[in-house]
């Protein structure tokens, strides 16, 4: 799909570290300056400016020693989008990025860093070579050209960014990481795989590496993610026909979703407009049936849908849809998982299994950021409406289809996989059937004198829990008025308000 006008890629605006990224900055430098030098692991979510402290890390390491850096990316499409974003911040780090396939034929020199995928290194037949091979009388080989940076007094240093991803060729670029002997190595990644990470780190001629995380605590006290989580998992009921029908419910439920998060948004006097992520599985055909429905059945205008069917994202297209107002809807299957800063995605929908093993860790973190307009106006956490701090994800469950057994141990793997990006998860029904995580502690008071008293949560986001003041008799309990009291011969319902057509609410969430 064109879109009108055309944006060219956000530039990285520089900023002081906060106070976590300071910790991070100072405490993976001194262990760099430690004799042996380890490796070492940034685990850092999402959202937490994960590259502003990398390049800090190697602006700090530089000051002091000659460097030449190489940065690893998972994508070819990453490439040009990590040169641009370490050029806009080169004139407060000194440094220099540069793509390796060019850089190679040119005098290597400190400070440099140069960007390439993985796979642009990892191969085979080059190891079997030295490297020494993919050269000519125009093209230095690689071993020629770090053979040079040597001579000229340069130390090697290595970052590999989106580790969980990058490894995925662990074994033989680790033989790369051997051959090369790197003085530096960092790696980076939200959510590391241990097996995959150590697989690495051994074939590199490693034994151990220094670990260095952020927790989402952190990453939430600055307001750089939302601290709630709501996702709802819909499998094939005796409503739903088949597979389309599951579907077209969960895009239906992720759109209503989106609307009243912008209609939030504009009743507190926000500009923030929310862009809405539709997942779907491989082909294109997948990509027009999720457009069709949304455009035709919804009523959303064509315009205000965008498609991005590559496999790999288009760093440039995904910024410009990033920042385009215009549009309140993408369409994708595998273009947002990585690499795509959108601060104003509030809700992901997706339409593929959901037992895919990697899906919490590559989408989760694309609805988990605070947009700047919201951080400016609620700076402390906890205080802004919940609804506007909370990451939404609705997905469609067809292993249901097999059975009650397959359905459950569908919905424990995702179970799984969030609780490894956020914290404990609550499991409940919702009002259109679906099953509902969630991390959001229940305000709602006992059903039954005989179910104990539940925690509660405060305004500030601490939780309360219960203390019942007793007055002579053991079973004389005052309780805390509630803060929003219920108005009498007013019936409330368990699962959302009720519309004036007697309907229930169509948000599939209970409302907290």
């Amino acid at each position: 799909m064109i879109l009108s006008p055309p944006i060219t890629a956000p530039q990285s605006a520089g900023f002081s570290p906060k106070q976590f990224q300071a910790r991070i900055i100072r405490g993976v430098c001194e262990a760099l300056a430690d004799t042996p030098r380890a490796p070492c692991l940034l685990r850092s979510p999402t959202g937490s400016g994960k590259t502003f402290m990398l390049t800090r890390i190697l602006e700090q390491v530089s000051k002091s020693n000659s460097v030449l850096w190489l940065w690893f990316v998972p994508y070819v499409n990453l490439v040009a989008q990590t040169v641009d974003t370490l050029d806009s911040q080169s004139t407060e780090t000194g440094l220099i990025a540069k793509h390796l396939a060019v850089a190679r034929n040119e005098t290597p020199e400190a400070g440099q860093v140069l960007v390439s995928t993985v796979q642009g290194v990892a191969s085979a037949k080059s190891h079997k070579a030295l490297y020494t091979d993919k050269a000519d009388d125009e093209v230095r080989s690689l071993a020629a050209y770090f053979a040079l940076a040597r001579s000229r007094g340069l130390e090697i240093g290595l970052i590999v960014d989106e580790a969980h991803i990058a490894l995925h060729v662990a074994t033989e670029f680790g033989r790369f990481v051997k051959w090369l002997g790197a003085d530096y190595l960092l790696m980076a990644s939200a959510t590391p795989k241990d097996a995959q990470l150590n697989e690495f780190i051994a074939s590199a001629g490693n034994i151990a590496f220094k670990a260095f995380s952020v927790s989402r605590a952190d990453v939430v006290a600055e307001r750089l993610n939302k601290p709630w989580l709501e996702t709802v998992v819909y499998d094939l009921r005796d409503s739903m026909q088949g597979i389309t029908d599951l579907k077209l419910t969960v895009l239906r439920r992720a759109w209503r979703r989106n609307q009243y998060i912008g209609q939030l948004l504009k009743s507190r006097g926000l500009a923030t407009i929310p862009l809405l992520l539709v997942q779907v599985a491989n082909g294109d055909a997948a990509i027009r049936e999720a457009y069709d429905f949304l455009t035709k059945e919804l009523g959303i205008a064509p315009n205000a849908v965008a498609m991005h069917s590559a496999e790999e994202p288009d760093p440039v297209m995904m910024a410009a849809i990033a920042v385009n107002t215009a549009i309140e809807v993408l369409i994708f299957k595998q273009a947002a998982g990585t690499g795509f800063d959108a601060p104003r995605a509030f809700v992901l929908a997706s339409t593929k299994s959901v037992n895919d093993e990697d899906f919490a860790m590559q989408f989760i973190g694309r609805v988990m950021r605070v947009p700047g307009e919201l951080q400016r106006a609620f700076p402390e956490p906890y205080t802004a409406p919940g609804e506007l701090d909370t990451a939404y994800i609705f997905l469609a469950n067809e292993q249901s289809q097999a059975g009650f057994a397959e359905a459950a141990a569908a919905t424990k793997a995702v179970i799984s996989q969030l609780e490894g990006q956020i914290e404990e998860l609550q499991v409940r029904r919702t009002a259109h059937g679906g099953v509902c995580l969630s991390n959001h502690i229940t305000p709602q008071t006992p059903l039954g004198y005989d179910i104990g008293l539940l925690s509660t949560l405060a305004p500030d986001g601490t939780v309360r829990q219960p203390a019942p003041q007793v007055h002579g008799l053991a079973t004389d309990t005052v309780f805390e008025p509630v803060a929003q009291p219920i108005d009498l011969g007013a019936t409330h319902e368990l699962f959302g308000a009720v519309s004036q057509n007697g309907e229930l609410d169509a948000l599939d969430f209970i409302q907290l």
